[in-house]
């Protein structure tokens, strides 16, 4: 049995067998049809399918790559491209990309760039299908949330973590002793990447906090009220350790300055559920995969352990995530419409440049989209089946 096999089997032993036909019609029931998938309308989320220069100052960018929120393509003349790349200059041809800090000193708004504290990574590439002879650079800009450990608080679909400080709360107390390494670029590479997972960590502590006031209003059990505020917990102890470990690896304390947070206004039953298959589901699931394998590939002993324990700990808050979504489906009126929706969500990608680290137990971008196809299509896809009550046959799992 390989970790695939081994996490969906140990999800589906937290989830009681009464939660398995959540999705499914009541016994003796006659088979209701689901309602269709909703449907976006691009045309009124944007109502300019083409940007032009004139028109950047105030534009706000979607920082997502879900095709149902499209961002507008970009289209300039040689000269304004010109103007947007790094260092500005006078091209012949059009440049293969456009500075982002350009973009944004042109007025544009670029929700959650990595300077703003934050960790959306935007790319431009180009899109020369739609050049024209007046405007013959054309591009398209696509805003992707870079993933974390954890479950952290959004807003507007933008991550929303508190800018690092140096610390002064003893949230990077030494606890255990990692091989230091030789190379200054390892380190200072180890350190930015458990630094933004410890913001992660710590921005998931407000998450579930906020979790935890919408299922009471939802009229929770106490048994899913508690094992929520459990898991808040351990994402304390989570933000702890990463912010020990890039303090090791930063030669410096290093812990979270005051959050700014934003309002929170309680979710319906079919808002706390699709956020819940999105960053429960799906992220937790696949995050409890990366930490296990991360752990496997590591050879330091004392990262491997650390590794090992966020892999536990991800796969029982996967699990809680699948709970909670099967009690929502079980206890509301909108259950046909929410499953409708849910089953029109992909599997998120991911983009970035991610440290290729894996003897220090950080996995490349390329390994980590492969265990994520892997685990969508043998443990989250089964796992809904599962949920629905549908029949496993037609799912290549194997």
């Amino acid at each position: 049995m390989d970790i695939f096999e081994q996490l969906r089997q140990q999800i589906r032993g937290v989830l009681a067998l009464s939660l398995l036909t959540s999705c499914g019609d009541a016994p003796g029931s006659e088979p209701q049809p689901s309602a269709p998938p909703p449907v976006s309308d691009p045309g009124k989320l944007h109502p300019q399918r083409v940007l032009h220069f004139t028109e950047l100052r105030g534009y706000t960018f979607e920082p997502t790559s879900d095709p149902r929120l499209p961002n507008p393509s970009l289209l300039f003349s040689l000269a304004e491209a010109g103007q947007l790349t790094d260092p500005p200059g006078a091209p012949t041809a059009c440049p293969p990309t456009l500075s982002l800090d350009a973009l944004e000193a042109q007025g544009a708004i670029l929700p959650g760039r990595q300077s703003k504290g934050s960790y959306t990574e935007y790319s431009i590439t180009p899109e020369p299908a739609l050049a024209t002879a007046e405007t013959p650079c054309a591009y398209q800009i696509v805003g992707n949330m870079i993933p974390g450990k954890g479950r952290p608080l959004q807003d507007q679909g933008e991550v929303v973590v508190a800018p690092a400080q140096f610390d002064h709360q003893n949230w990077s107390k030494p606890t255990c002793d990692p091989i230091f390494p030789d190379d200054k670029l390892v380190r200072e590479q180890l350190a930015t990447a458990w630094l933004r997972d410890a913001q992660v960590e710590h921005s998931s502590v407000a998450e579930f906090s906020r979790i935890v006031a919408d299922l009471i209003g939802l009229g929770a059990s106490p048994e899913l009220l508690r094992d929520t505020l459990l898991a808040a917990q351990d994402e304390i102890r989570h933000a702890e350790r990463c912010f020990e470990l890039a303090s090791f690896y930063a030669e410096e304390p290093l812990g979270p300055a005051p959050m700014a947070l934003p309002p929170h206004q309680a979710r319906s039953a079919k808002e706390l559920a699709v956020r819940t298959f999105i960053d429960g589901c799906i992220e937790e699931t696949l995050g409890a995969l990366l930490a296990q394998t991360s752990a496997e590939r590591c050879e330091d002993p004392i990262l491997r352990e650390i590794l090992a324990n966020t892999a536990f700990d991800e796969s029982q808050h996967a699990g809680l995530a699948w709970r909670t979504l099967a009690w929502i489906l079980q206890n509301s009126e909108d259950k046909a419409e929410i499953l409708a929706e849910i089953r029109t969500i992909p599997l998120p990608d991911i983009h970035g440049n991610g440290v290729n680290l894996p003897q220090w137990g950080r996995l490349g971008l390329a390994d980590q989209r492969s265990l994520r196809s892997r685990a969508w299509i043998r443990v989250v896809q089964p796992l809904l089946a599962e949920l629905c009550g549908e029949p496993l046959e037609d799912l290549a799992i194997g």
